[in-house]
């Protein structure tokens, strides 16, 4: 086992030990044991199926494909947002990454993604803008944030030649790597900023 494959593993089993609702705790261990046997990806109709009791109603006892279907994507969102658990997805499906370039992959096609609502939305706000002559301070000021660089470097002020990256983070500000930002959340390299 790759030290990948042994994080991911040691990453999975952990949220599976911890307390976590039984809906999340079967949607991973269906996803796990398909990591393990390296069956690869399963769809939202194929998880339904393994997990039969997801998205029915306590009253009814009945599911409906479209409630099912929504009940799994919000569990799968649960499960990577609030548990961190290593889930990507495709067109073909959802699955736990074997390797580190299936999981560069996805944060390539997210990253893109992003990117793309991020270019639109500004798109749609500026003619929007100018055809009702309201403005958003709130849009403007991420506007001018997104003109400065994402990343940069910033020099170590108690270990000479140390550099760490800062990074801007729009919507939240800024963000460092250093020990004193990770500790307390703040340093004076993203003071600086």
């Amino acid at each position: 086992m790759t030290k990948f494959e042994q994080d991911i593993h040691d990453q999975v089993v952990g949220i599976g030990k911890s307390n976590i609702p039984s809906e999340e705790r079967d949607v991973l261990r269906v996803l796990f044991e398909r990591w393990k046997n390296r069956e690869g990806k399963i769809t939202q109709r194929e998880l339904a199926a393994a997990v039969p009791d997801l998205g029915r109603h306590n009253k009814e006892k009945l599911a409906t494909d479209e409630t099912t279907l929504r009940r799994i994507r919000g569990v799968i969102r649960d499960l990577r947002v609030l548990r961190w658990a290593p889930i990507i997805s495709d067109s073909d499906g959802y699955y736990i990454p074997q390797n580190p370039d299936q999981a560069k992959a996805y944060i390539e096609r997210v990253e893109q993604e992003v990117k793309a609502r991020v270019a639109a939305s500004f798109e749609t706000y500026r003619a929007m803008k100018e055809s009702l002559g309201i403005s958003s301070a709130f849009l403007d000021g991420q506007e001018k944030l997104m003109e400065f660089p994402l990343k940069g470097v910033a020099e170590s002020a108690s270990t000479p030649g140390k550099q760490y990256e800062l990074y801007h983070v729009v919507g939240r500000g800024t963000i460092c790597n250093c020990p004193s930002f990770r500790y307390r959340g703040r340093c004076r390299h993203a003071d600086a900023v």
